[in-house]
Parts: structure tokens; C-alpha cells; sequence
């Protein structure tokens, strides 16, 4: 069966008038209940379904092996699925409960129950508006309200839509820390407090001590608990605190992708609350929402926050490396010296670094290109009448292709960089030098603007990429100093700028 075609045609018969095939119990009082895509249609919903249960007392097995009965809850559900969409100007796809889970991970453990028979997704959002159908008119719970159902599912929808997973990470584990307000609510606060979320290994077993807390205590049903804002922004939370603690944890970049985004990329993704979040540690792609999702409700969970870091830490071999601040840079430095144009070009590379970093503490940084003179000194290039994607490209091409036979070349850009702090505002420095064979080096230079209740800070660079063996970084590390502290302003001090992150890069 085509549950799109199913729905459109359960609508389309309601608005004129007519029978469904099966025939449509309640047939009356639903043209009664006008559902006219109004918010006060949802009110008489409300009064619609108390009716029945204070009159008939229904059960759910009723409702799903009777034709006309199950066609009740279903024009109802296919109305408030619709509503959503048309609320918030999205797409919306019906499945039964076989496809759902099909487009789910196995172990995300969705019950065969009433509320499951039929889904929809609406703005990558999975909705089960039979939950909200079963609560009031089988249970009489009044509290379940259809208003704030809709509004609810509206609320995540929309800010999905206008929400980058990489600032609403950040956002919500700094309010966290500052026992601040977070956007919709978090439930179970005070149990996160109690779990001292201090991003170690022995925080995560805390997380799964609390999860099966909760599951004990409680027995939460999967389909009430993901969609309600605040339980939702609690498995949100976490999610982000995982994947945070892990990439704290073995230096990792940490990246965070929609589905949408993710979609591009892994191209046999199926869409379940699961994958609404995901996330990219190293060059891995995880879904945190499903370890949390398998200890909260699978009666059988294999899983636990701890192994799944463990698990993670096991399979990225690639980590950031920091470029320490040379009293910070312990022990020799190295055994191999670089070659003379190499020791050139990181020292080259190093002033524009730090000079670049002085620029931009006025605002964001124009591409800047450097390109070293016929007498040893370095010119810097500003491409400021350029676009800035386009500056980028061709400075890359230019690297590429030394059409001009430099011996070494580097350009600069402001950017974002994935830390294992989550993303962050950094310069990203390349550079190649040609000879005695090419060698390259990329490097980000995290800071933090100034506001008003901060002041500009920068943090130990990062080197993303380098195309030689680690015995040589000792050197390389120490010319790109040299070349830093080259560069003099009395306005500057590259030192006095410099914090350490809450958990730095090693």
C-alpha cells in the first residue's frame, strides 16, 4: 500500500464529503470537529476524542481490527501529520510500520504497538501522531494536548530548519556549564548535574548509570519520549556531550551533519530520529542518538557510552596534533634539521601567522597570499577586491601550479576549524615549498573574537596536515615560532593573546 496516496485520499474524501473505502466510524462528528487547518480544529479534536472515551471506553485492539475504527484514527493522524506540514511548509512522507523501521537502525527498538502502525516524517523530523490518539482516547489523558503536540513537533522542525548542528553542540554544552536556560528545556537536569559531566571516561559511565536509571524507574516509551522537546533536547544533549568527551578524549576533529548533510555523503542512509544527528570523529561517521536510544529502551542493550568510546578511540588513528608553544615543547628538538628552504618557508610561514592573527582581531580576515622575494623577504598579498571563495580557489591553484617558479609560497583565510571543542573560529594557514622536493603544511589558528564579556583570545595552533614524517616536527614547530615572534607591534603580543582550551589538543 502507498500510505502517501492513502493519506492524500483519506483528506481529499473528508473534504468533500465522502465515504472511505471500508467505511469511517465517527463519520458525523468528525465533519462536525472541522477540520479546517485551523488552530481552534485542534481544540475540538481534543473534545472529539474525550467524548468517545468517556462514552465508549475504546481499546486499542478495537481500533486496530476493526476497518471503520482503525479509519478513524487514521484520518485523525493523517490530519495532524498534514497540519504540521502545512504549518511549517515542509514535505511529509507516510510510512506503515514495517517501512519505519526498515528506515531505522536494527537496534533502535521501535515497538509494534497502536501509535507505531503508521509514521510520517516532516521536516527530516519523524512524527507518530498516533501516540498523541492514543493518549487521549484510549488512556483520557487530558494533558495530552493536541495543541501542543502540533506546536511541539513545529518547534523541532523549525529550528532544525534554521539550526547548524555544530553552534546548537556548543550552545547547548556551554549553557549546560553555566547552568544556563536551554531552548525548549532539558529534562532531567538535576541528574545531569549529579552525573559531573567533566568529559572524561569516567563521566560516560555515569551517563549509562543514569540512562538505565531512567529506564528502571520510569519504562519510557520510545515514541512519547522522542517527541517530546524537552526528553528530546535531553537525548540531544548527550548525544553532543558524547561525541564531545570522546573527541576530547583522543584529540579528534569533531563535525556534526543533519541528515540532509549527511545524506551527501552516505548514500544509503536511511532516516530515523537516530540519524537526525550525526556526527564525523576523525575521518568516521557515528550516530550517538542510537547508543543512547539502545541503553534507554532496548529490553536487551549490548551497548554502553563507555564501549562506544572506547570502541572509537580504537578506530581513529588520526589525530590533531598541537603545535605547542615552544617553553611547552618539551625535550630536544629533533634529530633532523630541515632543509634550508624549508626552514625558510615555516618561518615565513609563522610571521604571516602572526600577523594574520593581529589582522583579524579588527574583524574578519581577507585571504592573504605570501610570496617570498628575490632578496629572502616575504610579500604579503592582500586579496581584498576579491570574492573570497574565489580568492581561495585561486591562491590553492596557484600553489598547485607555481606559475611563477616561486620557491616556496603560502596563503591564509579565515574559516572555521572542527576541534575537539566543536567548531571554532580559526585562520587556516597552507603552504608548499618546491624544493629540494615539495613539502607541505596546513595549519589552523583557533581565536576567539572580542565581546563584550570577553577579550580576543587565541588558542596553540593546530597543524591539520603535513606531508613529513613526525620526526621532523620538532624543527618545524621551531621555525614556525621563530617566524612568530618575528613579528613585533606594540599593539600585539602573541603570548599575552594565548589561553589554553579546557581540554587541549595534544
Amino acid at each position: 500500500m502507498n500510505w502517501n496516496e492513502t493519506a492524500k485520499a483519506f483528506l481529499d474524501a473528508y473534504r468533500h464529503g465522502r465515504d472511505v473505502p471500508g467505511g469511517l466510524l465517527f463519520a458525523k462528528a468528525l465533519q462536525q470537529a472541522k477540520l479546517d487547518f485551523t488552530p481552534h480544529s485542534l481544540d475540538r479534536i481534543d473534545a472529539l476524542l474525550d467524548q468517545i472515551h468517556q462514552k465508549i471506553r475504546p481499546s486499542k485492539e478495537g481500533f486496530i481490527d476493526d476497518v471503520t475504527k482503525r479509519n478513524f484514527a487514521l484520518m485523525l493522524a493523517f490530519y495532524l501529520g498534514e497540519y504540521v506540514a502545512k504549518a511549517s511548509g515542509s514535505l511529509i512522507e507516510w510510512r506503515d510500520y514495517d517501512e519505519t523501521v526498515a528506515a531505522m537502525p536494527p537496534d533502535a527498538g521501535l515497538p509494534r504497538e497502536f501509535f507505531s502502525y503508521i509514521t510520517c516524517t516532516v521536516g527530516g523530523q519523524l512524527i507518530l501522531p498516533l501516540g498523541y490518539i492514543m493518549e487521549r482516547l484510549f488512556n483520557g489523558d487530558t494533558k495530552f494536548v493536541a495543541r501542543e503536540y502540533v506546536e511541539g513537533r513545529l518547534d523541532v522542525i523549525q529550528a532544525d530548519q534554521r539550526r547548524d548542528l555544530n553552534v546548537w553542540s556548543k550552545e547547548m554544552l556551554d549553557a549546560f556549564a553555566r547552568d544556563g536556560y536551554v531552548s525548549g528545556g532539558l529534562a532531567y537536569r538535576l541528574l545531569l548535574r549529579q552525573a559531573k559531566l567533566d568529559y572524561s571516561m569516567e563521566s560516560l559511565d555515569r551517563i549509562d548509570a543514569l540512562l538505565l536509571k531512567i529506564r528502571g524507574e520510569q519504562s519510557p516509551e520510545y515514541v512519547a519520549f522522542v517527541n517530546k522537546t524537552t526528553e528530546q533536547n535531553f537525548l540531544s544533549f548527550l548525544a553532543f556531550y558524547l561525541a564531545a568527551t570522546v573527541a576530547r578524549l583522543g584529540s579528534f576533529p569533531l563535525k556534526w551533519y543533519s541528515f540532509d548533510q549527511a545524506g551527501k555523503v552516505l548514500k544509503n542512509l536511511q532516516f530515523s530520529f537516530e540519524t537526525t544527528q550525526i556526527c564525523a570523529i576523525g575521518k568516521q561517521f557515528y550516530t550517538p542518538l542510537g547508543t543512547l536510544t539502545e541503553i534507554l529502551f532496548s529490553p536487551e542493550a549490548d551497548i554502553s557510552c563507555r564501549r562506544q568510546a572506547e570502541a572509537i578511540l580504537r578506530e581513529n588513528p588520526d589525530r590533531l596534533v598541537s603545535i605547542p608553544t615552544p617553553e611547552r615543547n618539551q625535550g630536544p628538538r629533533g634529530a633532523l634539521d630541515l632543509p634550508a628552504n624549508w626552514a625558510i618557508a615555516v618561518e615565513q610561514t609563522g610571521f604571516l601567522a602572526a600577523t594574520s592573527i593581529f589582522m583579524v582581531q579588527g574583524g574578519q580576515l581577507t585571504p592573504t597570499s605570501l610570496e617570498p622575494g628575490a632578496d629572502g623577504n616575504a610579500t604579503l598579498i592582500s586579496h581584498m577586491f576579491e570574492h573570497p571563495g574565489e580568492a581561495i580557489e585561486r591562491c590553492a591553484q596557484q600553489m598547485a601550479s607555481n606559475p611563477k617558479s616561486l620557491p616556496h609560497q603560502a596563503f591564509v583565510y579565515d574559516a572555521y576549524s572542527y576541534l575537539p571543542t566543536g567548531r571554532t573560529d580559526a585562520l587556516i594557514l597552507e603552504m608548499v615549498a618546491y624544493k629540494p622536493k615539495p613539502f607541505r603544511i596546513s595549519v589552523a589558528l583557533p581565536y576567539r573574537q572580542a565581546s563584550a564579556n570577553e577579550d580576543f583570545a587565541l588558542q596553540d595552533p593546530i597543524l591539520l596536515d603535513c606531508s613529513m614524517a613526525k620526526d621532523f616536527h620538532p624543527e618545524i614547530f621551531a621555525q614556525f615560532y621563530k617566524g612568530i615572534y618575528s613579528f613585533k607591534s606594540q599593539d600585539f603580543s602573541w603570548d599575552e593573546c594565548l589561553i589554553r582550551p579546557v581540554n587541549p589538543v595534544h
